[in-house]
């Protein structure tokens, strides 16, 4: 029951450093998926059984698609 929550948890440090990297400074990326997987709440909701570290992957993939169709132009993402 665990693994799901842990899974979700290193998805959402690998989703954070693409999110990072999409500021254009690479160093940027490498501190906040540290800063991510080094957090207490990040840790901590990893180890519960609860979906909270599914909530964060789900809102850091969002953020990174929106990210994508606004700033970027790529609006074959978008549903028509």
């Amino acid at each position: 029951m665990r693994l799901w929550s842990a899974l979700a948890g290193v998805l959402s440090v690998c989703l954070m450093w693409l999110l990072a990297g999409l500021s254009g400074q690479g160093s940027g990326r490498w501190v906040s998926a540290l800063l991510l997987a080094f957090s207490f709440y990040g840790i901590y909701y990893s180890r519960e059984m609860r979906p909270y570290s599914m909530v964060i992957a789900l809102t850091l993939l969002s953020t990174y698609l929106f990210v994508l169709l606004v700033f970027r132009g790529r609006h074959r993402l978008a549903v028509p």
